[in-house]
């Protein structure tokens, strides 16, 4: 396991990208396949009694990953706040952008109809739990707004679900979606 950025060696334990290494055969280079799967290996015996390394499961992509403000960001992470709400729908949409030189990140979520009673204090206060549920575990601050149900959608593909606006330094690159 390494570090998706630096390409450190990680301890046991630690999640980082997966990277499988031929050493079995001879008069071969030894050839590092880096794998963008995001897991973590363990040397503690099993509950079944073996005791050899094991992987845990893949817990992601690191081409899924989002880096705001310094922060690292799966959107595994986001859908797995949202789906502890009741009445809140698992499609959602994640926009990022930059205000003053700074990232900024904006949760779009669709709610479900059950939800829209007209009842606005009930509603601010999911929104407003949201946000500092997503805050806690992510580390970051972000914008949350509740969309109607069917706005969003089911996607094919995580990186779908990602608007990225912001611009790379000294680039002019159009909006990507």
């Amino acid at each position: 396991m390494i570090d998706p950025d630096s390409g450190e060696i990680l301890g046991e334990g630690e999640m980082g990208e997966l990277v499988i290494t031929t050493l079995t055969k001879e008069a071969l280079p030894i050839i590092r396949y880096r794998t963008r799967d995001l897991a973590s290996i363990t040397t503690e015996p099993c509950s079944c009694g073996r005791t050899l390394a094991r992987m845990s499961r893949i817990f992601s992509r690191t081409d899924d990953m989002l880096i705001v403000g310094g922060v690292k960001i799966l959107p595994s992470q986001i859908e797995e706040i949202l789906l502890q709400v009741e009445g809140v729908e698992p499609h959602y949409r994640i926009i990022l952008d930059q205000e003053g030189g700074k990232d900024t990140l904006e949760v779009q979520i669709e709610v479900s109809p059950a939800l829209l009673t007209g009842d606005v204090s009930h509603l601010l206060k999911i929104q407003n739990a949201l946000r500092g549920q997503l805050q806690a575990d992510l580390g970051v601050e972000a914008e949350l707004k509740l969309v109607e149900a069917r706005t969003i959608g089911p996607v094919d593909h995580p990186s779908q679900r990602i608007v990225d606006r912001r611009r790379p330094e000294g680039g002019d690159c159009e909006e990507t979606e």
